[in-house]
């Protein structure tokens, strides 16, 4: 949906078949009548938003707000409610409310890079408007915290923590394009350069291949143009690795990043954080933007 033009019939139909696969609860099962809600209600929730705006489709606005509501309630909370009890009167209640905390694969399991990234382009992308919604603030707030306290020691992401057992855990290119995306909007932080350098650096991921992976190669393009950044050298090496059908290889997802990643040529990127129009220059802060309430 997301890789696709809006003439083409193919992206009604995808949309309307999103809509009637939302399960009660208000997430997405990896295939319908495929068990409980899980981690795919990120990218169909991002995919939802991003083509109903595409298509002035309002009648999508009950799913959206169902969607993110899902959302907010999936994180996992790893203290019971006396031990939260115990912590806030030691350290404060705001510590316990802010403290980091992204978004796990599956309702009460443990949180990890990649469904924290895919969540946030959900509530993030496309800009919602300014309304304040304080539930919404602080989960974003504390997805992006938990994303930039598990970085790795050179920089980029892991799959999850970054340390283990006292060794440092190397960081992947997908998950260090992934977690970039979805903080876009902290891009002066010094993590982000760190990220960067990583990036551009000639590093174990490199030699192990990473590079040659159309699927890291789309998201390097995806994420290097979303930041303003030289984004040629990596489409150059992705279109190289197409495939006489047009295809990028068996998987559909990776020949649908693909095609994104070649669309950034002519300026098209649905990963790109646009800036906040009801916002002055001036009053503009490194914080996280406001979500947009889900009825929005």
């Amino acid at each position: 949906m997301l890789s696709l033009d809006e003439k083409n019939p193919a992206l009604t139909l995808a949309l309307d078949f999103l809509k009637s696969t939302q399960n009660q609860d208000g997430g997405w099962s990896t295939a319908p009548s495929e068990g409980k809600s899980d981690w795919s209600s990120g990218p169909a929730l991002f995919a939802l938003r991003t083509t109903s705006r595409r298509l002035a489709d309002s009648k999508s606005a009950s799913a959206c707000e169902r969607g993110a509501h899902f959302l907010a309630e999936m994180p996992a909370e790893f203290y019971s409610a006396g031990a939260r009890i115990i912590l806030g009167a030691l350290q404060g209640v705001k510590a316990i409310e802010e403290a980091p905390r992204g978004w796990p694969w599956s309702r009460d399991c443990f949180h990890w890079v990649e469904p924290t990234s895919y969540n946030l382009y959900a509530l993030k992308i496309p800009q919602w408007s300014n309304n304040k919604n304080r539930e919404f603030v602080q989960l974003i707030d504390r997805a992006n915290k938990y994303l930039l306290q598990n970085t790795c020691s050179v920089g980029g992401w892991n799959h999850g923590s970054h340390l283990a057992l006292g060794v440092n855990l190397p960081p992947y290119i997908v998950t260090t394009a992934e977690a970039l995306l979805a903080l876009q909007d902290m891009s002066t932080h010094n993590e982000i350069g760190k990220a960067f350098d990583f990036l551009g650096a000639h590093t174990e991921a490199f030699k192990a291949g990473q590079t040659k992976s159309a699927m890291a190669l789309a998201w390097l393009t995806l994420t290097f143009h979303a930041f303003g950044k030289d984004s040629q050298k990596s489409l150059a090496a992705l279109i190289s690795s197409q495939n006489p059908d047009g295809s990028f290889g068996p998987n559909m997802m990776v020949t649908a990043l693909a095609s994104m990643a070649l669309a950034t040529e002519d300026g098209i990127n649905p990963f790109k954080m646009l800036p906040d129009k009801t916002t002055p220059d001036s009053k503009k802060t490194d914080g996280p933007q406001q979500p947009l309430t889900p009825s929005d």
